[in-house]
């Protein structure tokens, strides 16, 4: 497994853990922020699946500072709400 595979592994296991309620969109801003200050982004292309790319993109955003942590959580939880219907 790549280097890049490995990175957004970490992106997917966290989209995961924030679906099912392990994380809050609290904590998910934090190891966001904490991926970011390594350097580690979300892959928006790489993305196959509909979730994991919308999960992507707010990362992707927060990540460079074009929302707010209160904005970013406030999208987690808008995601997450989607997720669980799409998952019914």
């Amino acid at each position: 497994m790549s280097r890049q595979q490995q990175e957004q592994g970490l992106f997917k296991r966290t989209a995961e853990l924030l679906a099912d309620d392990k994380l809050t969109p609290a904590q998910a801003c934090s190891f966001i922020e904490t991926l970011r200050d390594a350097k580690i982004f979300a892959d928006e292309m790489d993305a196959e699946d509909k979730q994991q790319k919308g999960f992507n993109e707010i990362a992707g955003i927060y990540a460079d500072y074009k929302i707010t942590n209160e904005e970013a959580c406030d999208l987690f939880k808008e995601w997450i709400a989607e997720w669980k219907t799409v998952k019914k």
